[in-house]
């Protein structure tokens, strides 16, 4: 018995081992899981028993550059067998981020196995590659530089900058083609490329020797903080050629077109506050120089009837970036949420153009009533100190509607005078009515005064007078809330349109998101303009029983409206952004009717 047990344990042992040293191991490695973006990664995929119908992986978020180089080797050491065939790939990102290497496959006696996926982390581009081959190619295509010039390094806040890349490449050194792998986000800027469709080669030098020169792209950049800012680096991918020591029959040099990526260098930008010494209370933040235009098309209206108010200003500055002054209307007009239409062209040295604010005016109430002039201040970067804009004095005349109906009135009397009457005198002038009748009953049911007779009658009077106090009542009215909500309503759906089409510029994407809140609640809250702050607006939404989860959602999105005015947002950002406020807008809309 205990030799079959021996026997047994002694079996058990070798299919154990004979397993362990039959295992597949297929394994992925990458020589690096933290890289730049101007950095290459070798990935090798290592079998360890004779395999075929290897299958890569697609290497999504990577290009490319080198492989697949192939090695197997198979050793004997003391008697023991080991085996071990790779697959070696060269690889350069294509962007930031963690990046995944997904699965390659390999089939070995009928069965297909898989290596576990390998994340790698691509960051900024480095200044000095560290990667070997990138130090060889660096070395052989020292003839290319990028460089990013900036043409001012201690701006004020939001005066604008620019920052241009040239490349510049040695005389023995043909670039065919480029393109940009990395472009920067030009984070705590605001920024517009102005790129060159038309590149022409000029002659310049670096380091002191010849070289020709190309300027691939400008950048306007408005600072939006103070302190030290970074400007992060661009990357290029380059189709070079580069010289060869071999020549062709005729002893013309021959070149071959290798790719390179190359980087510029970090910049850095130190922004100066704006002066706080004589800074005037209406300053929001203007930088430039500018006029302020106001006008009416008519300051004279009826009671119930509107005027529109234009605030222009125009001139050369950050003007997508600024806040118009507000304009506040006396007690007996009603002042609307402004349209505001942009009308701006950016070049190298920055925005110019105008902004305008259209507001509506309904007459409440009649007489005169004064709208305050309106002031503007901006910081004059020539001068260095703040000036301040003021426009005169505009006075609405609202006229009365009881004061138009009795001029009408008076009007009438005046054409009945004018107008001769045709008198009828003496009775002779009926003499062609015949007085006698001969009326004879119709059975035993009298007509004149029946039932039918009176609805007959009086039908036609009754719907006289309703129809008369009906236009009456209209008529007095100057402006209903349905007529004002469906107005609001529609200006409200307008912005939210302009946001969605506006997806791929922050800027104007937040300020007709901004818009479509403040119609949005005036629509619903019947909330003036004056009165829209977070506080009032929480305070109107819980009376009006809009749940608390709605209403801080809809604070949120308010808030991140104002603090877009200041702040860069990614692009990304603003498609969810926008399906966040249509949600919640929907929602408490729901809330509010039901």
């Amino acid at each position: 018995m205990r030799n079959i047990v021996t026997f047994t344990m002694v079996v058990i042992g070798f299919i154990i081992s004979h397993s362990a040293i039959a295992q597949v191991q297929f394994t992925a490695e990458a020589s690096r899981d933290n890289i730049g973006i101007n950095e290459r990664v070798k990935v090798s995929f290592t079998v360890n028993k004779p395999g075929d119908n290897f299958t890569p992986p697609d290497f999504e978020g990577f290009r490319k550059v080198g492989g697949p180089n192939q090695s197997v080797s198979q050793q004997f050491v003391n008697g023991k067998s080991s085996y071990e065939l790779s697959f070696t790939y060269f690889l350069e990102p294509q962007k930031k981020g963690t990046l995944r290497i997904d699965q390659a496959t390999i089939n070995i006696e009928g069965k297909i196995y898989k290596t576990t996926p390998v994340s790698i982390k691509v960051g900024d581009a480095v200044d000095k590659p560290n990667d070997k081959s990138a130090i060889k190619k660096r070395e052989a295509l020292n003839g290319i530089h990028l460089v990013a010039e900036v043409s001012k390094s201690r701006p004020y806040l939001n005066e604008p900058i620019y920052v241009v890349y040239k490349l510049y490449v040695s005389r023995n050194t043909n670039v065919r083609n480029w393109q940009a792998v990395d472009n920067p986000d030009f984070e705590n800027f605001w920024s517009r490329n102005i790129d060159n469709d038309q590149l022409s080669v000029k002659s310049g030098s670096f380091g002191g020797e010849p070289y020709r020169y190309v300027a691939l792209r400008k950048t306007v950049l408005y600072p939006q903080k103070t302190g030290e800012l970074k400007i992060k680096p661009l990357t290029l991918d380059l189709s070079v050629e580069v010289p060869t020591d071999r020549r062709d029959i005729f002893g013309r040099r021959l070149y071959e077109t290798v790719e390179h990526r190359i980087s510029a260098k970090t910049r850095t930008v130190n922004v100066k506050p704006l002066p706080q010494s004589g800074k005037p209370a209406s300053f929001t933040g203007a930088v430039g120089k500018f006029n302020l235009e106001t006008s009416t098309d008519r300051a004279g209206i009826e009671q119930g009837e509107s005027t529109e108010l234009e605030l222009k200003i125009s001139g050369r500055g950050n003007l997508q970036l600024i806040n118009l002054p507000d304009v506040s209307s006396p007690p007996g007009l009603e002042l609307y949420e402004p349209e505001r239409k942009e009308d701006i062209k950016v070049n190298a040295n920055g925005m110019r153009g105008s902004v305008t604010n259209t507001y509506t005016l309904v007459g409440q109430n009649a007489g005169k009533f004064p709208i305050s002039p309106i002031e503007f201040s901006y910081f004059d970067l020539r001068s260095g100190s703040y000036k301040t804009l003021s426009s005169d004095e505009i006075v609405i005349d609202v006229k009365g509607r009881s004061n138009a109906i009795a001029n009408n009135n008076d009007k009438t009397n005046e054409i009945d005078r004018r107008t001769p009457v045709n008198k009828i005198s003496g009775v002779s002038s009926f003499k062609f009515i015949k007085t006698d009748t001969n009326l004879r009953p119709l059975g035993s049911k009298h007509f004149f005064r029946s039932t039918t007779y009176w609805v007959l009658a009086l039908t036609p009077i009754g719907l006289a007078l309703g129809s008369l106090f009906f236009f009456i009542f209209r008529k007095n009215q100057p402006h209903g809330k349905d007529e004002t909500s469906r107005k609001v309503q529609k200006l409200a759906k307008k912005y939210l349109s302009e946001a969605k089409q506006n997806l791929d510029k922050p800027d104007k994407f937040y300020q007709s998101l901004e818009m479509a809140l403040y119609n949005f609640l005036k629509a619903k809250l019947d909330i003036s303009t004056s009165d829209i702050t977070k506080q009032s607006v929480a305070e109107k939404l819980t009376h009006a029983g809009v749940s608390v989860d709605n209403k801080d959602k809809f604070i949120e999105i308010l808030s991140k409206c104002e603090r877009a005015r200041y702040a860069s947002f990614k692009a990304s950002q603003l498609g969810d952004d926008y399906n966040h406020a249509a949600r919640v807008i929907t929602s408490i809309d729901k809330e509010i009717k039901s």
